[in-house]
């Protein structure tokens, strides 16, 4: 099964387990869904291991030449607002990624170690989790090299 057919099916397994009357975050521990990263772009989850921080891992394909995986650790702090719709929340991390990819006849290897700034949203009427992040990145690896202060990243994932 290829990337595509992967999120797809993963889409599908999120929306046929959803359950409304769990729709309250609180208490659930792991978010699955769809984002981009340091270096991984795909699939994601997201696990929650205390009240304010949580390890995220991401799963894809960079561009149409490699595999890439990323690890994030975030901490997240007082809401920015809350209400009946609701919550904004920031945070604050490190990441790091890995990109193994074929171009033409060589293959190469890329890391990225990041910080992590990010802005989401947790609803209150669904299980689910809008993300976006700045990455300042440092990469190391066959071309490409040095730090990247434009690098972003989010996520959507719905929570179990």
């Amino acid at each position: 099964m290829g990337p595509i057919r992967a999120m797809w099916a993963v889409a599908a397994l999120m929306l046929l387990t959803a359950s409304p009357a769990l729709a309250d975050m609180h208490g659930k521990k792991l978010g699955l869904g769809f984002g981009g990263g340091t270096i991984a772009n795909g699939l994601t989850a997201k696990y929650y291991i205390g009240e304010d921080a949580a390890v995220q891992l991401m799963l894809g394909q960079r561009f149409s030449y490699g595999i890439s995986v990323g690890v994030d650790y975030v901490m997240e702090f007082k809401p920015l607002a809350q209400g009946g719709a609701g919550r904004l929340f920031w945070g604050a991390g490190v990441g790091a990624g890995l990109l193994l990819y074929d171009v033409g006849s060589h293959d190469a290897n890329i890391i990225g170690v990041s910080g992590i700034v990010e802005l989401g949203w947790h609803f209150k009427a669904l299980p689910l989790e809008v993300v976006v992040d700045w990455r300042p990145t440092f990469f190391i690896g066959d071309y490409l090299g040095g730090l990247w202060l434009r690098g972003g990243g989010g996520a959507i994932r719905w929570f179990f």
